[in-house]
């Protein structure tokens, strides 16, 4: 499929994303990528849709595939490349348009990898204040993971606001997923690199709740390795025996 063009539609329908709530979309596209599409120089195949929005509000891109794990690229009117997401629920991918821009923009569908083919369908949705609460939450997590990917100290800080504010966001709207649990470990590792032992134990002890309602047994036993290792480290053996007996017994 060569560069469709979205139209600007108006309708309701239920989608996938938000289980059985009711979301306004003004633009849906089926699309499949096959061989014979447009193609990267390393093989990566992937379609263009030129939009171009009226709205007066954030906007979402949402793209989701049975066949692929989808990959969106959101381009401005020149081909600047603005933000790019392959995870938003689960396989999904989205991102958020918080300011629209009239000149238009450009969507890159694909799947990010080097001949990979599928079926998808994509939707710009015009999402409901608890569901743009939650997109501003995944999306302050992602930041958030990729300022401590770069491991600096200014980098880590910033990371730190970040997953600080994402967490809050969840807790707005009530949610609590893996993404919670991850960025509880995420901020108790970074406050034990910084040495602040006690600051760390206390995101831990936040996660290891959290990990039981999800009855996720692999993340819960994660969460106690890391209150181990704390209490290792302060060389509380008693801890740290209590720990090891919960994780192994």
């Amino acid at each position: 499929m060569r560069c469709p063009w979205l139209l600007i539609l108006s309708f309701f329908l239920s989608c996938p994303a938000y289980g059985q709530e009711q979301v306004e979309i003004i633009d849906s596209a089926v699309g499949e990528l096959e061989a014979g599409d447009l193609s990267a120089d390393n093989g990566v195949i992937f379609d263009l849709y030129p939009l171009k929005l009226t709205a007066d509000q954030p906007v979402l891109i949402y793209l989701e595939s049975q066949d692929f794990d989808p990959y969106l690229i959101l381009m401005d009117g020149e081909g600047n490349k603005l933000a790019e997401n392959d995870d938003l629920y689960d396989t999904n991918a989205g991102i958020l348009i918080n300011q629209i821009d009239p000149q238009g923009y450009g969507i890159v569908v694909t799947g990010n990898k080097p001949g990979v083919t599928g079926k998808y369908q994509l939707q710009i949705i015009l999402p409901d204040a608890n569901q743009l609460v939650e997109i501003q939450g995944h999306q302050s997590l992602i930041k958030a993971q990729t300022m401590m990917n770069e491991g600096s100290k200014e980098s880590l800080l910033q990371a730190i606001e970040l997953f600080t504010q994402g967490l809050e966001f969840y807790r707005q709207i009530g949610i609590v997923n893996r993404e919670t649990v991850f960025a509880l470990n995420r901020l108790g590792t970074i406050y034990s690199d910084f040495g602040e032992k006690s600051q760390a134990l206390a995101y831990y002890e936040q996660a290891i709740p959290l990990a039981q309602q999800l009855q996720d047994k692999a993340l819960e036993g994660a969460t106690l390795n890391n209150i181990g290792s704390i209490y290792n480290a302060l060389a509380d053996r008693k801890k740290l025996l209590i720990f090891i007996n919960r994780l192994w017994f």
